[in-house]
């Protein structure tokens, strides 16, 4: 029995179809797998961007976007990108 990993995906029976039906399903898999992958990447940066705001303020600074980079350890560019995010912006006001 084959592992489909973390995203649980169901094993296909490819013998009943034909190669467009098959290629479709694959298309559609991988798709999902990397819709998946961009999630679980973007939650981790936020963690990382909440947890350095965190740590930025208890060291009694202000928490700029310059700031939470450089403790993060990830790029300004990729701070910028995320500041305005929701999930962001909720987590840390309330911190």
């Amino acid at each position: 029995n084959r592992n489909y990993g973390q995203m649980g995906l169901q094993a296909d029976d490819y013998s009943e179809m034909d190669k467009e039906e098959r290629l479709s399903m694959i298309r559609s898999r991988q798709s999902a797998g990397a819709a998946w992958v961009h999630d679980q990447r973007r939650r981790g940066t936020i963690d990382a961007m909440v947890a350095a705001w965190e740590a930025v303020t208890r060291e009694e600074q202000v928490p700029t976007q310059k700031t939470v980079a450089e403790k993060a350890g990830i790029s300004l560019r990729t701070v910028k990108t995320y500041w305005l995010n929701p999930s962001f912006a909720a987590r840390v006001s309330t911190s």
